[in-house]
């Protein structure tokens, strides 16, 4: 659905299957979009329970990016 909810908002997404980062690392959707002047990648993590997360939930978005970034040799974050 979050996958979804990315493509109505015109982005190219794809749902990442649960191996495709290192330990430490996770994103379940990955959506893009590139127009003349700008490109913009999302890494999304979707939880499906209540209470507190914590940060390592953002940790491993963090993870995921840096991992992306030494991959492509793009650079996402500042």
């Amino acid at each position: 659905m979050v996958k979804e909810l990315f493509e109505c908002q015109g982005y190219n997404a794809s749902k990442l299957w649960k191996k495709y980062f290192p330990e430490g690392a996770d994103a379940d959707v990955k959506a893009w979009k590139d127009d003349d002047f700008l490109s913009t990648n999302i890494y999304a993590q979707v939880k499906h329970h209540s209470g507190y997360t914590g940060k390592q939930g953002i940790d491993q978005i963090i993870n995921a990016i840096k991992y992306e970034e030494e991959k492509t040799g793009e650079k996402y974050i500042g």
